[in-house]
């Protein structure tokens, strides 16, 4: 395709225990493509080339903003040395301002009708550019992705911060052959086809074209399966080229529309030039969607966990086929042969209870419906954690009616339940009569149990542990008389680890938007800012930790956390070389290259010599899957959208997930935002 090129000449003028892995201290960037990685037989895979559901109109919008924030409509930059670019091209006889970048692009169209190459329609009226992309995308089913490359490889539209009307006109090249054309058909002597030019038909005409290499693929040189020859250079058959056979329909696709591969130059320079015998267009296309979306072919996020799926509670077609809304809140043990699981019913107020065994699932109502035996009939059972200690199952949970934090406690001899009210509605003992019981985290600690919690109405970071059978409490930070001193809104999405014989905690600092740290050794707690701002320890200012989980694996001490500013995945790690920080995903910089909002109520465990981590995409409602090994991280998306492994249609899942080692295997429980029921996937890892 033909492509026009524009030139501007600028004048020159804490230390913990050591690593067992140390490819988590320095993981590989998946997506990070290098010459090697080049397949010229595969460059992408169909299930990601004729996918219109990667982004939305919005995905879009943000997208053109995030890659242009700033146009020269007037031309003030400077061209040279002394003559800004709008003074160039008056001098030189060159389109003059206003020059309007892709993102603030808008056309009024005719509309068109589906035909049998594009099923759908896109309407007439004035539209933004990002607008008909979709509508583009939709009607012919390929992803608003391979649109954007397109218009970045031909005509760098994406990027280009002064763009001309020729750009446009041209915008993927459908129709403008690197050969020149008589005026009968290009009157303009622009070098398109009459019927091709402008923005919305070239996209259109140019996604409707792949559709046709795929549909009739008889008529064009390249098919998927087909052994066909590809030239590394248009102009000089003297260059050469191999055999090549196309293994999808979209490879087969891009030759057809671009009929030259890369050579050997080319790709040992992937983001310059070659040789006299280098093409660019396929490989610019690999390079830059591995760059800006993440892999081209769905074997690279694809879970290392052979998965499978079923609704557990909430609807008549769910295992209980008890309606209702579940899920809201989930946690998960293993208790001996028997996998349990404990979840708020929204709709009722209760806290739910499901167990595996022998049997089958089995459901009960554990608290909220009824005053017998130490139970309410309150709003119950959101923020449930649960551990065992001491032959003793324990499930703390929230009372909504009464600011409470509530205890159910299960003696695993003799089977029975017992249920208290700890800290909230009373002052006896320590206690404190406030709206406590949010955000809990609990775990057995030596010969303690440890709970931690917030106390919404103070600011406070509360901490409570059973010795024998007598409970202690304090307010561990957020006030000057707490453990800490500190005066802060602070206890917010805590998580507990236990590492060596230290207590670990991190938890939300609301006052300053930072990830908290505070651990517990010989010599009592100590308190740190581990990320958020300029005297942290990461020393990186944002808004951080609004949700966090922690793992000790490895060697190492593992925090998983909300970049709430970047809608990223943060990923701290503590070895003996002291912290470490980097973006896991959510953005073109991450180490998944994979951009998006990602990263909420992250749950993370270590499983036979790999660390995993299950979160949210909230936009797209997707529970998303990391793990990292020795050779570095991959990533998944399990449930939701497509292409996610479950292929649950557009169904969206939030986590507020529960995962938990069982046997060989893996559980994960998480709420169906949509449908309003508990989801269980399980599956034994490769």
């Amino acid at each position: 395709m033909n492509q026009f090129t524009k030139h501007t000449v600028i004048g020159i003028s804490f230390v913990l225990g050591l690593t067992q892995l140390a490819t988590l201290a320095n993981p590989q960037k998946v997506n990070a493509v290098t010459a090697s990685d080049w397949n010229a037989s595969r460059i992408i895979d169909d299930a990601v080339f004729f996918n219109p559901n990667s982004m939305s109109i919005q995905d879009i919008q943000n997208f053109l903003n995030a890659k242009m924030p700033a146009c020269d409509t007037n031309g003030q930059k400077m061209y040279n040395s002394t003559q800004t670019r709008a003074q160039w091209a008056a001098a030189n006889g060159k389109p003059q301002p206003p020059y309007i970048c892709l993102k603030d692009f808008s056309q009024n169209i005719p509309g068109v009708s589906p035909d049998a190459l594009c099923s759908g329609s896109v309407g007439a009226g004035t539209k933004s550019a990002a607008t008909l992309i979709k509508e583009v995308a939709t009607a012919c089913n390929i992803s608003p992705q391979v649109i954007l490359i397109t218009l970045q490889k031909e005509q760098s539209l994406i990027t280009d911060d002064w763009p001309w009307l020729i750009q446009y006109t041209k915008a993927t090249g459908m129709g403008c052959p690197d050969t020149s054309l008589g005026v009968d058909v290009d009157a303009n002597q622009n070098g398109c086809y009459d019927d091709y030019e402008g923005f919305f038909k070239q996209i259109y005409y140019g996604a409707r074209q792949f559709q046709r290499y795929v549909k009739q693929p008889d008529v064009f040189n390249y098919a998927v399966g087909r052994n066909s020859f590809v030239a590394y250079q248009a102009n000089n058959a003297s260059c050469g080229g191999t055999q090549i056979t196309p293994q999808s329909q979209a490879t087969a696709a891009l030759y057809n529309y671009t009929p030259y591969q890369p050579n050997q130059a080319a790709l040992d320079n992937l983001y310059g030039t070659g040789d006299a015998c280098s093409a660019y267009g396929n490989r610019n296309f690999w390079r830059m969607f591995n760059d800006w979306f993440g892999s081209t072919r769905t074997d690279l996020f694809t879970s290392n966990v052979n998965w499978s799926f079923e609704e557990l509670d909430g609807s008549a077609a769910s295992i209980s086929t008890a309606p209702g809304k579940l899920g809201f809140g989930v946690a998960t043990i293993q208790d001996g042969p028997i996998l349990r699981t404990f979840y708020h019913d929204y709709s009722t107020g209760d806290l739910k209870h499901a167990w595996a065994d022998s049997t089958g699932w089995n459901f009960e109502t554990l608290d909220g419906d009824s005053t017998v035996g130490g139970r309410v009939t309150n709003k119950v059972g959101k923020f449930v954690k649960t551990t065992i200690f001491q032959n003793k199952l324990y499930v703390a949970y929230y009372d909504e009616t009464m600011g409470d934090l509530r205890l159910a406690t299960r003696d695993l001899s003799s089977g029975i339940w017992t249920y208290e009210t700890l800290d909230g509605s009373t002052t006896l003992a320590g206690r404190l009569n406030s709206n406590v019981g949010q955000d809990i985290a609990l775990t057995a600690y030596g010969s303690s149990l440890q709970l931690f919690y917030s106390d919404i109405a103070g600011g406070n970071l509360r901490h409570a542990w059973l010795n024998g059978s007598v409970w202690s409490f304090e307010n561990l930070d957020g006030t000057s008389n707490s453990v800490s001193g500190t005066e802060s809104f602070s206890g917010q999405n805590v998580s507990v680890a236990v590492y060596g014989d230290t207590l670990q905690l991190f938890y939300y600092d609301g006052s300053r938007g930072n990830l908290k740290h505070a651990w517990a050794d010989g010599r009592g707690w100590h308190f740190e800012h581990l990320d958020g701002d300029n005297n942290a320890i990461s020393r990186s200012d944002g808004n951080v930790g609004a949700y966090i989980d922690t793992a000790s694996f490895g060697g190492t001490l593992q925090v998983f956390y909300y970049d709430v500013a970047k809608g990223n995945l943060k990923h701290a790690w503590a070895d003996g070389r002291g912290w470490h920080f980097e973006h896991l995903d959510g953005d073109n910089n991450a180490i998944s290259r994979s951009d998006g909002n990602v990263g909420a109520r992250p749950k993370t465990f270590g499983f036979n010599g790999k660390l995993y981590v299950f979160y949210s995409n909230p936009e797209k409602g997707i529970l998303r899957q990391a793990w990292a090994s020795s050779t570095g991280w991959s990533f998944a998306e399990i449930d939701g959208s497509y292409p996610a492994v479950s292929r649950n249609g557009a169904t969206p899942v939030s986590t507020f997930a529960a995962v938990t080692p069982y046997g060989d295997g893996l559980q994960v429980f998480y709420f169906d935002s949509s449908q309003g029921i508990l989801r269980h996937a399980w599956g034994v890892p490769q």
